[in-house]
């Protein structure tokens, strides 16, 4: 299970929103990198801004779960559901509502089962904020995102299986 276990964490995905230079880099699960090509940071507003942060955030998860996907098939490693409580667990998992947002709460995202996604930037938070301030507030939500997110997964699994 080792050796799995440090697969999954050396998984590593970048996306680019399609038409933009907007892209994100997730490493070892929690470590999320938000970059913007030259001169587009300074373009943006933020209700756009959120927009592009939610297509982000999904093609993330989606690749990440691709890669972790083959990650579980090539250990060949049972995760099918195979009675009521594992379907009830996989079901309460879908559900799980996470939030995360920075220090100061500028940028804050919330997710349902890791799908249904939001990104929130307050008002004013681009013209404030540089674009390396805004990625490392970024980072700081999207991070909290998934160690909320994470914790909740543990719980439940604390739950169902004890």
């Amino acid at each position: 299970m080792g050796q799995l276990a440090d697969r999954l964490d050396a998984i590593s995905v970048r996306v680019r929103v399609p038409g933009t230079e907007i892209m994100a880099e997730l490493r070892h699960r929690t470590d999320v990198t938000i970059s913007f090509g030259e001169s587009v940071y300074e373009f943006l507003d933020e209700r756009g801004l959120e927009r592009f942060l939610v297509s982000l955030a999904r093609m993330l998860y989606a690749a990440w779960l691709r890669e972790y996907r083959a990650a579980i098939a090539d250990s060949a490693l049972d995760v099918e559901p195979h009675d009521q409580r594992d379907h009830d667990f996989f079901d309460a998992r879908s559900k799980i509502e996470a939030s995360g947002s920075s220090a100061g709460g500028r940028i804050a995202f919330s997710a349902k089962g890791m799908q249904d996604m939001s990104a929130k930037i307050a008002p004013g938070t681009l013209r404030e904020l540089t674009e390396t301030q805004f990625t490392a507030r970024a980072k700081e939500a999207v991070t909290a995102l998934i160690q909320d997110h994470l914790a909740k997964v543990r719980e439940l699994k604390t739950r169902f299986y004890g």
